[in-house]
């Protein structure tokens, strides 16, 4: 709501000393809904005190509300720094931020370390790292080094000196620390998401009354599945696996997205005992290189598979799909990848086009695409069609017992439309109906 900075919900003492906030914009109408808000600053009172001592405010808020506090504080910001137009944002002597900052130059130069990030991500049962230590503004004298590998507080190892390689096997993030010793300064460092070992299969499960399971991460076992498929993704990492056990219906919420180089897999035999399922206008998304989801039913939301970038879904179903804006791709959205072998069907629109399947991009192959309906045909620019082509390959696939709505003012298709430039072959196009002769 605000360019710059938003204050909303404190719940304790907030203070801004020494600020420049300044010449930042918004699009966001703030006199609709904020009163008391300007483009450099929106408050909305929580339960601390907010104070602004010192600064520099090119747009102050009209009324601050309750228990926010401006002192000391200009608004002439050209005024309080030096060069607007090179950029030279130093305070100068006279402006109200002068002095309540610190300078560099005048901080004591502490003695520190840290350890050096590895280069790793990958699906492994280990992980085997090269682990460096940094030191900044070490005293004169050699260094001593002792680390703590398991993340227990006790530095174990003490003979491995600056940097060694180390193979770390316990499941989900390690924790590492470092002392080091120069001339009796001491320097100590935590990391404690240091490397993550992610299991290659992660399981996750519907928890039911009778369940045995118990979730615990990184859920590596059947014994120990998620319950919900955002926690077992959020346990992934790229070259995972996230076996889908059982008869299971996982709810995904509104737009769950998978951005990660994984595989889904549930039941190849009968997606349907293996099931996603969306609320709202949930979209499952999958973007990014290389991720494959196999027998998965995806079911329920607006746009209920939403396929972009170079992944593969395979054997998988999309249905229940509902929307009641006029809109494209109630069922499945296709902008890149690849959707092989499955079943669209029982996808619902009004006023749209490509109810079934809507396609801009990437391929669709070797699927069937029937019984989609939409029950309205009321807006201009849309055609009602099952399958509305836009781009993209659609082969091999049967577009069959889909149907256009009884009454319609616009133009009606009941299968496919092609709008743009696509290559649509080898399908077959049977039983669609369009029930409504054109007014329009």
């Amino acid at each position: 709501s605000a360019g710059a900075v938003r204050v909303k919900s404190v719940a304790g003492n907030v203070v801004f000393r020494g600020c420049v906030i300044a010449g930042n914009h918004t699009y966001f109408d703030l006199a609709s809904r904020y009163g008391n808000a300007s483009e450099d600053i929106c408050l909305n009172k929580g339960k601390g005190a907010v104070t602004f001592e010192h600064c520099l405010v090119g747009k102050m808020p009209s009324a601050p509300a309750s228990g926010i506090e401006f002192v000391d504080c200009w608004t002439d910001v050209a005024a309080g720094y030096k060069d607007e137009a090179t950029a030279d944002y130093t305070i100068v002597k006279g402006s109200p931020a002068y002095g309540y900052g610190y300078d560099a130059a005048t901080l004591p130069a502490d003695f520190d370390c840290a350890i050096e990030t590895p280069a790793v991500d990958r699906a492994a049962d280990s992980l085997t790292v090269t682990l460096k230590a940094k030191l900044f503004n070490a005293p004169t004298g050699a260094a001593t080094y002792e680390w703590d590998l398991d993340g227990d507080g006790v530095y174990e190892t003490t003979d491995k000196g600056e940097s060694f390689e180390h193979t770390f096997t316990t499941l989900g993030w390690n924790k590492v620390g470092l002392k080091v010793t120069v001339g009796g300064a001491e320097a100590t460092y935590v990391c404690d998401n240091f490397v993550r070992v992610a299991p290659k299969t992660i399981y996750v499960c519907q928890k039911t009354k009778t369940s045995t399971f118990v979730p615990t991460y990184p859920y590596a076992t059947e014994d120990t599945a998620a319950d919900s498929i955002k926690a077992a993704y959020d346990a992934a990492i790229d070259g995972c696996v996230i076996k889908i056990l059982g008869t299971s219906s996982l709810a995904t919420g509104n737009n769950f997205s998978f951005v990660k180089k994984i595989e889904l897999a549930g039941d190849d035999a009968n997606p349907a005992n293996t099931k996603l399922t969306g609320e709202g206008r949930a979209e499952q998304t999958f973007v990014g290189d290389g991720a494959f989801i196999h027998g998965v039913m995806f079911s329920s939301g607006w746009h209920v598979l939403n396929l972009n970038g170079n992944s593969i879904v395979s054997n998988c179903v999309v249905t229940g799909g509902s929307m009641s804006t006029a809109s494209s791709g109630t069922g499945l959205c296709v902008t890149d990848g690849l959707f092989t072998h499955g079943r669209i069907y029982g996808n619902a629109g009004s006023n749209g086009s490509g109810w079934g399947l809507y396609i801009s991009g990437g391929t669709v192959r070797n699927s069937y695409i029937y019984n989609n309906k939409t029950s309205s045909g009321t807006t201009e620019g849309y055609n009602n069609a099952a399958v509305k082509v836009a781009g993209g390959t659609v082969e091999n696939c049967t577009i069959a017992k889909n149907c256009a709505p009884a009454t319609a003012t616009y133009g009606q298709v009941g299968g496919v439309e092609i709008t743009g430039k696509a290559i649509f072959r080898n399908n077959v196009v049977w039983g669609n109906t369009c029930p409504h002769p054109l007014t329009e």
